[in-house]
């Protein structure tokens, strides 16, 4: 009898550090939250154009026109910062009847003189927003050949994303202060948090060019344009030890 006493008074012995390091209750929660940033920038994509009778003439237009352009488009009124960036640069030589025979023309060599174009590629990152349209009216004007409004932009992504994620956080807070309460017990600390952000693309700021000048103009068109909100959104996990209630 002795002896079962003594092994039963040990098996108690080695339950007792388990119960004592059982994980509190905890509740893990997800948390999301939405806000909607108004666009306060642009990016535009532009073509110039330059043709002649050879490619030295062919550049040579090109490098007007794209002067031209570079001295005026700063004074677009209203524009406050803009940035020119090239994205690509071209000459090359087309002849009018390549790729297929005239009814007059018996080999390519009988076609015409050929002729050279140069053609540059530009994006242009300005602001504000609001002036995206009469950017884009106002550059043609300046003899660019094609013209197009690409995206709106929202340049403080970073701050977009925090009041996405403290939005979420304050959303798992609540849905955990209810379910507590209706468990009958009451949030503790938190244990851990991990997030997720997802917001739609946009571009990084790159080096502004400050607008200024006395002499201000307005596109001989006037286009409005009005941005659409871009929405951030965030997902929070957190993890609470839940209390009992009424215990500090």
């Amino acid at each position: 009898m002795k002896f079962r006493g003594l092994v039963f008074l040990s098996a108690f012995a080695l339950m007792v550090p388990q119960l004592a390091t059982a994980d509190p209750a905890q509740l893990t929660v997800v948390g999301e939250g939405k806000v909607q940033v108004v666009p306060d920038s642009f990016a535009i994509d532009a073509r110039f154009f330059g043709v002649g009778p050879d490619a030295e003439t062919a550049i040579e237009s090109l490098s007007f026109r794209y002067a031209s352009f570079k001295s005026d488009v700063m004074s677009l009124e209203g524009l406050e910062t803009l940035t020119i960036k090239t994205e690509n640069l071209s000459a090359e030589s087309f002849q009018p009847c390549e790729g297929y025979l005239e009814d007059d023309v018996q080999s390519l060599d009988d076609c015409e003189s050929g002729i050279f174009t140069g053609s540059m590629e530009l994006r242009l990152y300005g602001s504000p927003a609001s002036v995206a349209g009469n950017l884009v009216s106002y550059v043609s004007e300046l003899g660019a050949d094609r013209v197009q409004l690409d995206r709106f932009i929202v340049s403080d992504e970073e701050a977009a994303r925090e009041q996405a994620l403290l939005a979420a956080v304050e959303n798992a807070k609540k849905k955990a202060a209810r379910l507590a309460s209706v468990s009958g017990m009451r949030l503790g600390p938190v244990i851990d948090v991990s997030d997720s952000v997802r917001f739609s693309d946009g571009f990084g700021s790159d080096r502004m060019v400050v607008v200024t000048g006395s002499q201000i103009r307005a596109p001989k068109y006037a286009i409005a344009v009005e941005p659409e909100p871009v929405e951030f959104s965030a997902q929070v996990k957190m993890v609470f030890q839940l209390m009992p209630a009424g215990k500090n």
